[in-house]
């Protein structure tokens, strides 16, 4: 079995998609690589990046403190396996017995924003060609040149 961590100074990240790295561990939990996640503006951008990566590395499991619903659904519709570890858990000292199964979406945490989702939503733009919708306050009055 291969695990997927997300990794932040050395501990389980306190969430799994925002984590700025993934440890990928064997069976064992022994460390097998660590590889950044690249900074994305949108959180859109680092989920596309962990699916690849989980693809990647052939991952059957993830450790997670906290995980969306979609992502956490998206990993139960892979096949995947998510067990949960203790908050600021070190990824070094990870056992097989202090991992509980995830098996149910009501583990997850609600998204925070109502906009349809990961790229499903109109307010933010992508390669995919999203429509960006501007936010300008009614004080905004232009730019100045500077003389």
């Amino acid at each position: 079995m291969t695990y997927a961590i997300p990794y932040l100074n050395g501990n389980v990240a306190p969430h799994f998609a925002r984590a700025p790295e993934i440890a990928i561990v064997d069976d064992s939990l022994r460390l097998l690589d660590r590889i950044a996640v690249p900074v994305n503006p949108s959180q859109c951008g680092s989920k596309k990046f962990w699916q690849q990566t989980l693809k990647q590395h052939q991952v059957t499991a993830v450790v997670v403190n906290t995980i969306g619903s979609k992502m956490l659904n998206s990993l139960f519709n892979q096949g995947i396996e998510v067990f949960s570890a203790p908050r600021k858990q070190s990824v070094a000292d990870i056992n097989a017995q202090m991992l509980t199964p995830v098996t149910e979406l009501s583990y997850a945490k609600a998204p925070r924003k109502a906009h349809g989702g990961c790229c499903g939503g109109s307010e933010h733009s992508h390669a995919s060609g999203h429509k960006l919708t501007q936010v300008i306050p009614a004080s905004f009055r232009g730019f100045k040149a500077i003389k």
